[in-house]
């Protein structure tokens, strides 16, 4: 089944407590909540996280978020 991306994420990384949320800049939210380049964190991801890569959609209850550059790592190792 095709879902409709509502949105991109840039510079995402996985929560460190939560890691089923992806955190990430948000551009071109089709439900207009946000503007572009707001930092947002995901709902709980329903995706597979072995999907989780740069291009892959990746779907929430309620969103499907298109995958843009991963953060760079970070000194926590995400």
């Amino acid at each position: 089944m095709m879902y409709e991306v509502t949105g991109r994420l840039e510079s995402w990384h996985i929560d460190n407590i939560f890691p089923n949320i992806i955190w990430g800049f948000i551009y071109g939210d089709a439900k207009r909540r946000w503007k572009d380049g707001t930092r947002i964190h995901t709902s709980y991801i329903v995706t597979p996280t072995e999907e989780w890569i740069e291009g892959a959609e990746i779907k929430t209850q309620n969103s499907v978020y298109l995958l843009g550059k991963r953060m760079k790592s970070t000194a926590n190792g995400d």
